[in-house]
């Protein structure tokens, strides 16, 4: 009920703007680094608003409204990247036609010692379909790692399904291994504790079409408890 009603009041918000009488609304579903590990389902409902162009024409700009609470901040396209106004510092735009699928979005964010950019919000639009069963995933692989909107480093695994969807999965210095039963309760919201950190971990998967091919991406979230986090991480693992 909390995400319909921000989703409410985010139409109320862009009705007000009376830049334009004619808008068009993309919505999207929104993860943060701090929401609760007891899940893998989104914590609130965002959306792009914007003028409507011509047939197939990438959108050059508009408003965004994410978060939660929800805050609404301009997003332009210069070069096909997409550029937001504060508190947004850093974007990845990943599967990016019209709009992109799957955008991370990155803020400063305060610690103890100093601030740093941290991937605060990952948005996946609403034409994705999210992925439930290991079946889903058999031999597909994701070799790409994003985090705080940048590539991961090269120390970092690949990770893979084979044909019967059992996953193998980084972990620390290693991987392991999770059979196409555990892997599917993964992707139905069971959470994961990695067995080298003791950290929380929970994937949501989702695929989309991109350039008339068929994409898949998963949204991984990490944190230190399952309520009340105070250090969590948010990742995606795409194919490109």
């Amino acid at each position: 009920m909390a995400a319909f009603r921000l989703e409410i009041e985010g139409f109320v918000l862009a009705m007000a703007d009376s830049s334009s009488p004619y808008f068009v609304e993309s919505y999207y579903a929104g993860y943060n680094y701090l929401q609760d590990v007891t899940s893998n389902a989104p914590l609130y409902a965002a959306s792009y608003r914007y003028a409507p162009g011509g047939v197939g024409q990438p959108v050059a700009s508009g408003s965004l409204i994410f978060g939660f609470p929800g805050k609404a901040i301009a997003f332009s396209r210069d070069n096909g990247d997409f550029k937001y106004d504060a508190p947004v510092i850093a974007t990845a735009s990943i599967g990016a036609e019209l709009l992109p699928a799957i955008a991370m979005l990155c803020q400063n964010v305060s610690t103890a010692d100093s601030g740093r950019i941290t991937s605060t919000d990952v948005l996946v639009s609403r034409t994705s379909t999210q992925l439930l069963d290991a079946a889903a995933l058999a031999n597909q692989t994701f070799n790409f790692y994003r985090e705080d909107c940048a590539m991961g480093g090269g120390n970092l695994q690949a990770m893979w399904f084979d044909a019967q969807g059992n996953g193998t999965f980084p972990s620390g210095s290693g991987s392991q291994t999770l059979n196409a039963a555990t892997v599917t309760r993964l992707l139905n919201g069971q959470v994961l504790k990695d067995p080298s950190t003791g950290k929380l971990l929970a994937f949501s998967a989702y695929l989309y079409v991109h350039h008339d091919s068929v994409k898949y991406v998963i949204v991984q979230r990490q944190g230190n408890r399952t309520t009340g986090v105070t250090e969590g991480s948010l990742a995606t693992w795409t194919q490109e």
